[in-house]
C-alpha cells in the first residue's frame, strides 16, 4: 500500500478520451449482452463517423469477435468498420511453453504464444486489433501492461502489439516503450468521461461531442467480467476500457 501510494500520482483527465459504457442503461434497452447481434456495435460505429468532419480521431472496441455465422449484422460490422477506416478491436493471446537448452548447457522453459483470438475473418480485413490481456501481480491487482509481446522461435521473431499501444500508434508518434511497463494511472475509477451506449443509440449525445477524440467502446457492468483490481483505489474496481484509457 505504501508502494502504490508513493509511485501512483493522480494527473488531468484529458478531455479528449472518452469511453461509451455498455452499461446497465444499455443492457435494459437491448436486452443481455449474450442475446446481442453485431449491428449494435455497426450502428455506434455509423453513428461517430457518420460526419467525417466531427468524426473520432479512433474507436476502440474492446469486445471479442471471434466467429462468425455470416449474418446481415455480421456483414453490417464489417461495413461500417470498413467506411470508417478508424477502428481497432481487441484480441486475447494463449500461451504455451517449450523447453530448451541454452548455450550453458542448461534447460530453461520459454513461454510463447500459442494462438490470438483474432476477429472473425472479414472483419479482421477491415480493422487493425490489439490484444488485451491483463498482467495481474500477486496480490490480484493490475499494476503493470504489456506494450507488446515478443518471441523468437525457429528463426522467425513475433511481435504482438497491445490493444491500447494500437490505438496510441494510430493517434500519433509514441515513444519506444519496453515491452513491459508500470501503468502509470491519472484516474481514479469513474474519473473519464463516460457516456452510456443507449445514449449513442437513441441520438441523445450531442452531434460533434465525439470529434477527434479516442473513443472507447468497453464493458460497465459487473455481469459483464471485464473489471480489474487497482492500485489508486483499493475500494472500488476499474472496467477495463477505462485500463486502457489510463
Amino acid at each position: 500500500m505504501a508502494q502504490d501510494g508513493l509511485y501512483q500520482n493522480l494527473g488531468v483527465i484529458p478531455d479528449d478520451i472518452k469511453i461509451i459504457a455498455v452499461d446497465e442503461a444499455t443492457l435494459q434497452q437491448l436486452g443481455p449482452y449474450s442475446d446481442w447481434d453485431r449491428s449494435y456495435f455497426a450502428t455506434v460505429i455509423q453513428t461517430l463517423n457518420e460526419d467525417p468532419q466531427r468524426a473520432p480521431k479512433v474507436i476502440g472496441v474492446d469486445c471479442l469477435f471471434s466467429g462468425t455465422n455470416d449474418s446481415e449484422a455480421d456483414a453490417a460490422l464489417v461495413e461500417a468498420c470498413r467506411e470508417g477506416g478508424n477502428v481497432i478491436v481487441a484480441t486475447t493471446l494463449n500461451f504455451d511453453s517449450t523447453l530448451y537448452q541454452g548455450e550453458d548447457g542448461q534447460y530453461y522453459t520459454m513461454q510463447y504464444v500459442s494462438d490470438e483470438g483474432l476477429p472473425y475473418e472479414s472483419l479482421a480485413a477491415v480493422v487493425d486489433y490489439g490484444f488485451t490481456n491483463a498482467i495481474f501481480a500477486e496480490d490480484g491487482f493490475v499494476r503493470e501492461v504489456s506494450t507488446s509481446i515478443q518471441y523468437e522461435m525457429t528463426g522467425q521473431r513475433e511481435v504482438y502489439d497491445s490493444f491500447s499501444y494500437k490505438i496510441a500508434s494510430l493517434v500519433g508518434e509514441v515513444p519506444d516503450l519496453p515491452t513491459k511497463v508500470e501503468i502509470s494511472f491519472i484516474g481514479n475509477p469513474g474519473d473519464f468521461e463516460i457516456i452510456s451506449m443507449a445514449k449513442v443509440l437513441d441520438g441523445s449525445v450531442p452531434e460533434g461531442y465525439f470529434k477527434d477524440c479516442i473513443v472507447l467502446i468497453g464493458a460497465y457492468e459487473e455481469g459483464l467480467m471485464d473489471s480489474y483490481r487497482v492500485p489508486v483505489n483499493y475500494s472500488k474496481e476499474m472496467y477495463g476500457a477505462e485500463m486502457h484509457a489510463n
